[in-house]
């Protein structure tokens, strides 16, 4: 590894007032350079601080590393990736290290092709739950109705962080509130609502979703009811996790 400098190197006139970053310089060029051996965790925060502005330095080192030090650069890779990079990280969505797949869902958030979308679908559903959470923030800056099935997914995720992200994605979808609000009563799942009346409140949009559940032609007046008795109650009916097992079963089903 001695072609670092080939790269180039993000340069500001305050570099040396910034010791992170003087401190990360340092690491980096007696890591690539040299051969330092350093522990992983300093090496780990160095590089964050260094590469933040430049996440395309590491790509090389990432595809040729391999044990620790891989998994140490895919997590540095996995904070500071970028949508600039989405074309050259999808060769990590199905990689074995779960941070270069967080990596790649970070990275997809702005890109706004069929592929991505159908890899984000994918990565929802990985079995780690920090590579959910990123695909189902980048889900939602898409702000794709076709993404509502994995973010209702995502409501009901075992993970707090999941479902408060999905819940913050549904609330900001530019489409109508009223049908989204009757899909997450739908699925049964107290917590998932409990994230999703969370986000509403947070986003001071609870006022528009009333409105709509009042003027709403298109839901039949017992569900209307049912609704506006929930997001007034702030909890489910009783009827409701009757309902949701098949409910519940049928969104795992979804694509």
């Amino acid at each position: 590894m001695t072609t670092i400098w080939k790269y180039g190197w993000p340069h500001c006139e305050a570099w040396d007032e910034w010791p992170a970053r003087r401190q990360g310089r340092r690491f980096w060029h007696g890591w690539a350079e040299k051969g330092l051996s350093v522990p992983a965790l300093p090496l780990q925060s160095a590089l964050i601080q260094c590469c933040v502005e430049r996440p395309q330095l590491l790509l090389p080192y990432v595809q040729h590393a391999e044990g620790l030090l891989r998994e140490v650069l895919g997590r540095v890779l996995g904070e500071v990736a970028t949508p600039s990079l989405g074309l050259d990280l999808l060769q990590f969505v199905g990689d074995d290290l779960d941070e270069l797949r967080a990596a790649a869902a970070r990275a997809m958030s702005h890109t706004k092709s069929g592929l991505a979308f159908d890899l984000l679908n994918e990565l929802a559903r990985d079995p780690i739950w920090f590579v959910r959470l990123r695909a189902i923030v980048s889900l939602g800056k898409l702000s794709d109705p076709r993404a509502i099935p994995s973010l209702l997914r995502g409501l009901m995720d075992s993970n707090r962080l999941v479902r408060l992200r999905a819940a913050e994605a549904l609330v900001e979808l530019e489409t109508r509130m009223a049908p989204i609000f009757e899909q997450v009563v739908e699925t049964g799942d107290r917590y998932g609502l409990h994230a999703y009346l969370t986000a509403l409140e947070n986003a001071d949009l609870r006022a528009k979703l009333e409105q709509e559940l009042q003027v709403s032609t298109e839901i039949k007046e017992e569900v209307r009811d049912r609704l506006q008795r929930v997001l007034r109650t702030g909890t489910l009916l009783a009827e409701e996790p009757a309902v949701s097992e098949s409910l519940s079963g049928k969104a795992a089903l979804l694509p």
